[in-house]
């Protein structure tokens, strides 16, 4: 098949410089895979090349797309106009999915991020007469979602408060793309027991990250890094408690390194997502030769991984629990390079076979 890539709220470049453009970069080399794949994008003349993929300037061939493509593949995003400016690019996105003529797919991995119209945005701006409600307002209602919530009725709670339903929501592993990045060497000596890294706050995970991160016995070494603070957590909520050390933000390259010098991690989640879907952030931390603990809240079905020996070792109930499987860890190298070896072993997926089964998911939607 022949597919076109947009990506709304960014571009389709630099897949090590963030998480937003190595999301993009993936879904790209995955569609690409048995496919002739043009990822449509705005060009900057700092991108470095990306071999594998084929990447157009989208002012150029933005009006070329309808009818050249057997399938238009759009990866989720917001788009904004930062104090007022035009995003001509962005909006030529807009105008490409409400002219193309074949099936539209959108790429739906971050929950806060559904498909919106913005034309109302628009008309407000001095900018707007060069715009036509027909090329920017989506009114079709034949578009697929492939999403990462394996709970895919939860998909449609979202889309309702949207005016752009989908014609249908299909789950795919997209957590699995972190397989896309190499595996550390595992480093002998840790300096770190618990980490955990975040280059944004979510209030909405404050209580997890109290509960499971602060107040630890002096003897568990606890670090956040990222953008979050100490002045971030409510201190009515952390009053009395052994507060975490906090590191800077650290490129999005340099992750998968910072957290190769931690012991473990406890995965957790927004309220909403619990139950409902995997982040990539889980397989980041096995690729890292970090123990990833698991709160249950986050996956109570015990998705990430099947091996029975990891379910009862990785799922964690309490601070208490994750107290004494870390200082068990600290005790027994051996048990913790074994923990490390079995994660990994679990829940690797080669990229080939996952680029595989996302191209045939497409084909037989198509």
């Amino acid at each position: 098949m022949k597919i076109a890539i947009l990506k709304l709220g960014g571009r389709i470049a630099n897949e090590g410089y963030g998480i937003t453009s190595f999301e993009a970069v993936s879904v790209s080399k995955m569609l690409s895979y048995g496919n002739k794949v043009d990822c449509i994008t705005k060009i900057s003349n700092k991108d470095k090349p990306i071999p594998e993929l084929n990447i157009l300037e989208i002012t150029e061939h933005y009006n070329k797309i309808s009818k050249n493509y057997d399938a238009l593949v759009v990866i989720n995003g917001n788009i904004n106009f930062y104090g007022g400016t035009e995003t001509p690019e962005q909006l030529l996105n807009l105008n490409i999915i409400n002219n193309f003529d074949g099936p539209v797919f959108y790429i739906f991995i971050d929950t806060l991020l559904p498909l919106k119209n913005i034309w109302n945005s628009v008309q407000r701006k001095p900018w707007s007469k060069k715009y036509k409600e027909d090329d920017i307002l989506i009114k079709r209602n034949d578009i697929t979602y492939i999403t990462m919530c394996y709970d895919t009725n939860s998909v449609y709670n979202i889309t309702n408060k949207t005016d752009i339903k989908p014609n249908k929501v299909v789950y795919f592993p997209f957590e699995k793309y972190a397989f896309f990045g190499e595996r550390l060497p595992l480093v002998g000596q840790k300096d770190v027991d618990l980490i955990y890294g975040a280059n944004s706050f979510r209030n909405k995970r404050e209580k997890k990250f109290i509960k499971f991160y602060f107040d630890l016995p002096e003897d568990i070494k606890v670090k956040f890094y990222g953008k979050m603070k100490p002045t971030d957590f409510n201190p009515k909520l952390t009053d009395g408690k052994r507060f975490p050390i906090f590191n800077p933000p650290i490129q999005y390259k340099e992750n998968l390194i910072t957290m190769n010098k931690s012991i473990s991690t406890i995965n957790i989640s927004d309220t909403f997502n619990e139950g409902k879907q995997l982040n990539p952030r889980v397989y980041e931390t096995v690729l890292a030769n970090v123990i990833s603990f698991m709160d249950i809240d986050y996956d109570p079905q015990k998705k990430a991984f099947k091996d029975s020996e990891l379910q009862e070792f990785l799922y964690i109930k309490d601070k208490n629990e994750l107290i004494d499987k870390i200082r068990k860890l600290k005790s027994d190298s051996f048990f913790m390079k074994k923990i490390i070896d079995l994660q990994y072993k679990d829940s690797f997926i080669s990229t080939q076979d996952l680029c595989k089964q996302f191209c045939e998911l497409v084909e037989s939607l198509t």
